[in-house]
Parts: C-alpha cells; sequence; structure tokens
C-alpha cells in the first residue's frame, strides 16, 4: 500500500469514528420528507420515485438488490426503512452508503432466486445445507445510479 493510500484509509477510518449517527431523512436539508405511499396513485409513486433514488444519490446512497419490488414497494420500502434508519453520514466522495434491498444477510432466499450466479448459489447450498430457491428474472428491471463498493 503507498503511504497516500495508507493515509486516505487512516482518515476515512478517523471520519468514520467520528461521524454521528443521524435517520437518512436528516442527512437532507431540510429533512426529507416523503409523501405516504397509501394515498398515492401508481403514477405517483413511480414518479416520486424516480426524484426520490436521485435526492439519495445525492447524498451517496446507493440502492442495491430492488429488481424484485414493484415501484409502490421500493418506494414503500424508502419510507418506512431507509428514511427512519440511522447510519453515518460521511462526507467524502468517493464514500456510498450500499443498502441492501433484499435483505440478503437475513433473508437470502430473494438474493438466492434473483441475484445469486450460480456460483454463490452452490457456494451457499454448500455452506449452509440449504435448500436453493428456483432461478428467476427479477420482475421489475431498474437503471439506477451505481457506486463501487
Amino acid at each position: 500500500m503507498t503511504t497516500r493510500s495508507e493515509n486516505d484509509f487512516l482518515e476515512s477510518m478517523l471520519e468514520w469514528e467520528r461521524a454521528p449517527m443521524t435517520p437518512v431523512a436528516e442527512w437532507f436539508e431540510p429533512k426529507l420528507q416523503l409523501t405516504d405511499p397509501d394515498g398515492l396513485s401508481d403514477v405517483e409513486i413511480t414518479r416520486l420515485l424516480a426524484q426520490t433514488v436521485k435526492q439519495l444519490y445525492s447524498v451517496h446512497i446507493v440502492l442495491e438488490f430492488t429488481d424484485h419490488l414493484s415501484d409502490r414497494e421500493l418506494y414503500t420500502l424508502i419510507v418506512r426503512d431507509i428514511l427512519p434508519a440511522y447510519e453515518k453520514k460521511l462526507n467524502r466522495r468517493s464514500t456510498y452508503l450500499h443498502w441492501d434491498c433484499a435483505d440478503t444477510s437475513g433473508d437470502p432466499e430473494t438474493w438466492l432466486r434473483f441475484y445469486a450466479t450460480e456460483d454463490e448459489r452452490e457456494v451457499w447450498a454448500a455452506e449452509t445445507g440449504g435448500k436453493l430457491p428456483e432461478m428467476a428474472d427479477p420482475p421489475y428491471r431498474r437503471r439506477l445510479p451505481k457506486a463501487a463498493m
């Protein structure tokens, strides 16, 4: 590792240690408040979802594994799970919060069905002894902003 890379890494660790935990909604000025999805039409949901994804990306939040969710389901996840979640906001241009919308650590079935490669599925089955779900194409293909891990 070069001295420059090591210093950058150490700076990022220090920033992580010092960053306060705040709700994601408070990362915006003013605080991001979205309309409850229950009172919105599908057209309104689709429009607001596109706008919200751009807003999240503007504060370095990238949504991962979303193609199994309808626009309404994804918007609802943002409103009810992401915005109130307490996370550390880092002000580094190269740092992104990658939000796992498939809950791969808590319930791997969605990831295994829609996103895992055949090799990943085989490794998972060998390590856990679990039964693999049938592979399927995600029903809602999206082109969302991406960022390197």
